[in-house]
């Protein structure tokens, strides 16, 4: 009874095009796997008071429900400071519908907000279970619990984890829990 869904909400682009693109609708056709445009699926509000620039996300509840495996392919930028993979991933969890402009299909909403908070609200939704970072044109594919894999993909590119501001802002994330729950035991 598993359904298998490839679910992606594009910055800019028709998704339902990039899909055709892709390949994806000729895998969906072929294979019985459902194509869902976040851009436009049905969200739910989500209120997280630790949330750094958002008082609510609207988040698509598909993804909610659902066992989520991410599988980005490992790209390096320019300046070092932003690497995406598993976790940048998510940032297709924006849905357009709510975060364009008004003449635009681009997020604009988002503009203003720094990247790395972009990634850290969004995955304090929800974070995917399972990833698989084609990291193929570094010699290698990573693949595990997402964090901890994106922590081995900047190795794998030569940076430290630390200086990869998203990834440290989870981490602090994770720590701030950590410490909650102690108080709260003792």
């Amino acid at each position: 009874g598993t359904q298998i869904f490839i679910a992606e909400g594009c910055d800019g682009y028709n998704t339902l095009d990039i899909f055709n693109e892709l390949g994806f609708a000729n895998l969906s056709e072929k294979y019985g796997i459902g194509l869902i445009d976040l851009n436009n699926a049905e969200v739910e509000e989500i209120k997280n008071s630790n949330f750094l620039n958002f008082d609510a996300i609207k988040y698509p509840k598909i993804i909610l429900n659902s066992f989520i495996i991410s599988l980005p392919t490992l790209i390096k930028t320019e300046n070092d400071q932003i690497m995406s993979a598993s976790l940048a991933n998510m940032l297709g969890c924006f849905p357009a519908k709510y975060y364009k402009g008004i003449f635009s299909r681009k997020k604009n909403k988002l503009k203003n907000i720094p990247t790395e908070n972009q990634i850290s609200d969004i995955v304090k939704c929800k974070m995917p279970e399972f990833t698989i970072i084609d990291s193929s044109s570094y010699d290698t594919i990573i693949a595990g619990q997402p964090f901890e894999m994106d922590k081995q993909a900047a190795k794998a590119i030569g940076l430290n984890w630390k200086d990869i501001p998203h990834l440290r802002l989870i981490e602090e994330s994770f720590l701030s829990k950590e410490k909650e729950i102690d108080n709260l035991i003792n």
